[in-house]
């Protein structure tokens, strides 16, 4: 997550969705098609911790106040549908 931010801040200094996504797409679903049907709560977690820190906000602010104002879309929902789809794909090439 480290390595993440740090090139997250040298390239995208202000911007703060494409630090979202790159975060999405380079730490939380990295995987997800083998563990996405057991860790969605802990997921969901990480990125609102990723979410204020990068937001430079205190950690004690509610989940429900940033998730509103930042409109976040559970990673789990993405890490499901990805299990789903690779599984999908899985039962397809079996037959």
């Amino acid at each position: 997550m480290k390595k993440t931010w740090s090139v997250g801040e040298k390239i995208f200094k202000q911007d703060y969705k494409r630090r979202i996504k790159m975060f999405g797409a380079l730490v939380a679903l990295f995987g997800a098609e083998v563990w996405g049907w057991n860790m969605e709560e802990r997921l969901d977690r990480v990125q609102r911790r990723y979410v204020k820190w990068i937001l430079g906000l205190n950690m004690t602010t509610p989940n429900y106040i940033l998730v509103e104002e930042c409109k976040l879309i559970e990673i789990k929902e993405k890490a499901l549908k990805t299990a789903a789809r690779y599984e999908g794909k899985a039962y397809e090439n079996m037959n």
